[in-house]
């Protein structure tokens, strides 16, 4: 047994040399120190090493055993003769936390940091225990300390980036995800942290290409492709992002918002099909979310479905029946089958529930002048639907069209053409005015319009080639 611990006590001298302030000769020794020095005056330098290697050694055992208190009560003898050891301060520590005692764990490694600043491992516990404790400035200043020792430590890189992100410092987040990068590693994932900081920042080309090298490394990871997806969306490059978005959602057929975000892109470039394929993916994952019969319904009204887009909107409303944005829809939706009763019944709810929404107010105006009736209260609805839009071209429409069923020529022309402002490439509005020329009597001004909104609808020729037809001949 004497063998073995003089064997132990070789091995550890090195690992416990005092720092510079334990020297003879320093000066400026705290309280704990002097306390030290009295109990333990009459041993010399050596033998006051010895004792704490002992003492040491036997803590060391205890803690291999489990038997934290015992270990505790060693490192604490070991530091009455060197109180001045980082690593005995550090191994105390270890212990403090191993039985839960965080605030003590700290002081101990504050205590080792302070006898010996390149102490990394005291560095990267207090950093960690801060971390634990959502302390992110301290644990950031501690990670710190720690790279100024091995700037190429990916760990530590990935760990300050984690940091500097939750703190919204990106610019340096980025900087520790580029050096991750080139230390090897798992270069996939520092590519992937590098992506997402650089899309925080908006450096969209620079995030998407730190995602596409961490899918060269990694070609079946999830996150990346979702990602890139969501990236080439927001840059409205749909065709791209369908391609990420359905690579992601091969492998996590499950993911709501995979499905949802598809089905967006789907639909924005007119796939409609494929858009109501994953709405409906998107409601059986979660039929309790109205906002998805919402978005089917209103896809489908776009696919011409208006059939399917009530029964969906139907769905919508048995979930959230005082939604200004569902009994909307569902009187768009009953306007569009041309039911004008229900269409009405559904728009008055809506303003009931939310008086201040313009679209409601312009809808059940607009039906209004298109029946011929309530046109007093239609202008006044539209008013305040401009109240609340003045820039509306939509809007303006309307009201010129008001104008037109009350048989006000010239305020229903001046409104229609600025209409025209904002709505230059809409063949309603160019049919509209050109209905209130004809009543002015301006025939080619309207036929000028009658033949402009031909050409920017020609699948609605009929009625409107009869028009210009009657009115060329007489």
């Amino acid at each position: 047994m004497k063998k073995f611990i003089v064997i132990v006590m070789a091995i550890m001298q090195a690992g416990l040399l005092i720092c510079a302030e334990n020297k003879p000769g320093s000066t400026g020794k705290t309280a704990e120190q002097k306390k030290s020095a009295s109990s333990s005056s009459k041993l010399n330098t050596k033998d006051k090493e010895a004792k704490a290697y002992a003492h040491y050694t036997q803590g060391t055992m205890y803690e291999s055993m489990g038997k934290y208190e015992e270990a505790i009560k060693e490192y604490k003898k070991a530091l009455e003769y060197m109180p001045a050891s980082a690593p005995l301060h550090t191994a105390l520590g270890n212990v403090y936390l191993k039985t839960g005692k965080d605030t003590e764990a700290i002081a101990q490694f504050k205590k080792a940091v302070s006898c010996d600043p390149q102490n990394i491992q005291a560095h990267q516990k207090l950093g960690n225990i801060y971390i634990e404790k959502s302390m992110n400035k301290e644990a950031i200043a501690e990670f710190e300390e720690v790279l100024k020792k091995d700037t190429g430590s990916q760990e530590v890189n990935f760990i300050l980036g984690y940091l500097y992100a939750k703190e919204g410092r990106d610019t340096e987040a980025i900087e520790c995800y580029k050096r991750a990068v080139k230390s090897g590693g798992n270069v996939a994932l520092a590519y992937y942290n590098l992506g997402y900081s650089l899309s925080r920042r908006e450096m969209f080309d620079q995030a998407i290409e730190a995602y596409k090298n961490a899918v060269s490394l990694q070609p079946d990871w999830f996150e990346p492709h979702f990602n890139l997806g969501i990236l080439h969306e927001i840059r409205s490059e749909y065709d791209t992002a369908i391609i990420h978005l359905e690579k992601a959602k091969a492998l996590s057929p499950d993911s709501l918002l995979t499905v949802t975000h598809l089905a967006s892109c789907y639909e924005r470039i007119k796939n409609y099909e494929k858009a109501i394929e994953n709405y409906k993916k998107a409601i059986e994952l979660k039929p309790g979310d109205f906002v998805l019969h919402l978005l089917l319904a209103a896809t489908l009204m776009n696919a011409g479905k208006n059939e399917e887009a009530l029964a969906s909107c139907t769905e919508a409303y048995k979930i959230a029946p005082k939604d200004a944005a569902v009994t909307f829809q569902m009187g768009a939706i009953y306007y569009q089958l041309k039911n004008y009763e229900k269409a009405i019944e559904f728009l008055k709810q809506t303003i009931e529930i939310n008086p201040g929404h313009p679209h409601a107010l312009n809808t059940l105006s607009y039906i209004y002048a298109e029946l011929g009736i309530n046109l007093e209260e239609a202008l006044e609805l539209i008013n305040q639907a401009l109240e609340l839009a003045p820039d509306n071209g939509a809007f303006r429409d309307t009201l010129g069209w008001i104008y037109f069923k009350k048989g006000d020529w010239d305020r229903a022309i001046t409104n229609l053409k600025k209409a025209l402002e904002t709505l230059n490439t809409d063949p309603v509005v160019y049919d509209h005015l050109g209905d209130a020329y004809e009543k002015k009597g301006l025939k080619k001004e309207a036929i000028d319009c009658w033949k402009k909104a031909l050409e920017l609808k020609p699948d609605n020729a009929g009625e409107i080639t009869e028009k210009i037809r009657r009115l060329e001949g007489k």
